[in-house]
């Protein structure tokens, strides 16, 4: 091998040859960008799709504004290889490949791509970790990377221990966002906020082969009037269309149990571009000083948003975040 490179193994156990310093990247796909301003190393990054361009609230583009002055190298889902070429990127990033696929792309361009994983905050959660850790590896970043998933655990395991043994009343999340804005009718029955705070999630009703590996599970409204859960939540993504929702099925607001006892809340969306993980962190805060106002007395949500932000982020953007979705609330009289 040529001095001044290395064999690196990606996420898919790929032997890469990269430079022994790496000095610009391209990251391309879902979460990508994302992570590598997790692990504080967008300024290395020399091109980006033009989905970081467009007017998506991207906590990461808030933190760091530079990166929209970038050349745009293509449409989102892999940019275009002539561009990447020409910015002559060190290395490429790219999530959702195969083998075969990130072969040939680096075949085509003849610039290492590295894949990497980034899993989720519920049961994927530790193909998260390794994502960043591969990264970590891979851009000089092990301390930062190491440093968040600390971090992370640590907020999960508080969370854990302030609900564990509490009853849950029933819960329900509707609203939720996949490649478009859906309804009241869009869920997941394993929202990893309910799963950090042990509540009880009404959606896990559906059988386990009629939830999809990704995105949101649909259900239809006789099962959700059915269920009848005690409180929902909306994903603010989906909230205009909630709002539609009860303006045009009456049975909503005279049968729900929570449209009558005033227990609708709405939180951040967490699925852009995918998962807005620092999001999903957030919301379970949130979610948890809602049902259990007396474990979570001493939580200020404005200040562990700015800190929870500062973790992944490295700015407290929050004032962003409000001006695009508005603050954490009781919705019901709005609906």
């Amino acid at each position: 091998m040529q001095e001044g490179y290395r064999y690196f193994k990606d996420f898919l156990s790929r032997e890469v040859i990269i430079p022994d310093t790496i000095r610009s990247i391209i990251p391309l796909n879902e979460s990508t960008m994302r992570m590598v301003s997790y692990v504080k190393a967008t300024d290395l990054v020399c091109g980006i799709e033009d989905v970081e361009m467009r007017g998506v609230a991207f906590t990461h583009i808030f933190a760091n504004p530079e990166i929209r002055t970038k050349p745009v190298i293509g449409p989102m889902y892999g940019g275009d290889a002539e561009l990447i070429m020409i910015q002559k990127p060190d290395i490429v990033i790219v999530s959702n490949l195969n083998a075969s696929e990130a072969d040939e792309m680096q075949q085509k361009m003849d610039i290492p791509v590295v894949v990497i994983g980034y899993g989720d905050m519920g049961p994927n959660r530790e193909d998260f970790y390794a994502g960043l850790r591969l990264l970590g590896d891979l851009l000089d970043k092990g301390m930062e990377a190491d440093s968040l998933i600390a971090y992370v655990q640590t907020e999960i395991e508080e969370l854990h221990q302030r609900t564990v043994n509490k009853v849950s009343p029933t819960i329900y999340l509707g609203g939720i966002s996949y490649r478009g804005r859906h309804d009241i009718l869009s869920t997941d029955p394993h929202y990893a906020p309910f799963e950090m705070t042990n509540l009880s999630n009404i959606a896990l009703q559906i059988e386990e082969a009629k939830i999809p590996e990704i995105g949101n599970t649909t259900i239809d409204i006789e099962s959700l009037l059915s269920w009848n859960p005690e409180v929902m939540f909306i994903d603010q993504g989906g909230y205009r269309l909630v709002k539609n929702n009860f303006d045009s099925f009456s049975a909503l607001s005279r049968l729900l149990d929570c449209y009558k006892n005033k227990q609708i809340y709405l939180l951040w969306p967490y699925y852009m571009f995918h998962s807005n993980f620092e999001v999903m962190l957030i919301n379970a805060w949130n979610v948890g000083k809602v049902i259990y106002p007396d474990e979570f007395k001493d939580v200020d949500i404005k200040n562990k948003t700015d800190e929870i932000l500062m973790h992944f982020v490295g700015k407290p953007v929050s004032p962003e975040l409000i001006e695009q979705w508005g603050w954490f609330r009781n919705i019901t009289d709005e609906l």
